[in-house]
């Protein structure tokens, strides 16, 4: 019986260490040549490397409707192996961040969705006055295209907020 135990924590171990190698491999960037060092005494900053996008986009000023404001968060770039651990080991797809300063609830809509690759999240909350609320959504792939989505493509990703005036 401790044979058998002492196998299977090796197996599990040599798996978790393939595993670890494989997601540092995904993540990581591209790697990009390093120039030779100038002989000039002052160093030359390298070009951004325009081919790797940033995983994270954020909205540089917050949106704002009758003292509601909104602003978000989402992944720039999609795995599809690891989409299902998007909310669970990994960051939602989206975060959706809602302020009501108003001295009523506001009712929002959040719907969000990557157009041609998944169904359309909608998520309804009511935003108690004075209150700041997470929206997380992680929009379903649509099996149909998992198959078809073994190469980087580019995709076009809607978020839509809506504040429900009485109701």
């Amino acid at each position: 019986m401790p044979t058998t135990s002492k196998s299977t924590l090796k197996y599990t171990l040599i798996v978790l260490a393939v595993l670890l190698s494989l997601s540092c491999s995904l993540f990581s960037q591209a790697s990009t040549p390093v120039p030779p060092a100038p002989t000039e005494s002052a160093p030359t900053p390298l070009p951004p490397n325009p081919t790797t996008p940033p995983t994270e986009v954020q909205v540089e000023v917050p949106a704002s409707v009758d003292q509601v404001e909104v602003d978000y968060v989402y992944t720039s770039e999609l795995i599809t192996v690891l989409y299902p651990l998007y909310g669970d080991i990994l960051d939602d797809f989206s975060i959706v961040t809602v302020t009501n300063n108003n001295e009523e609830t506001a009712r929002i809509v959040i719907e969000g969705e990557i157009v041609g690759y998944t169904s359309l999240a909608i998520d309804t909350v009511d935003v108690e006055p004075y209150e700041t609320v997470e929206i997380r959504q992680n929009p379903l792939l649509i099996p149909e295209v998992i198959d078809d989505l073994n190469a980087q493509k580019p995709a076009d990703f809607h978020l839509r907020v809506s504040y429900l005036d009485q109701g």
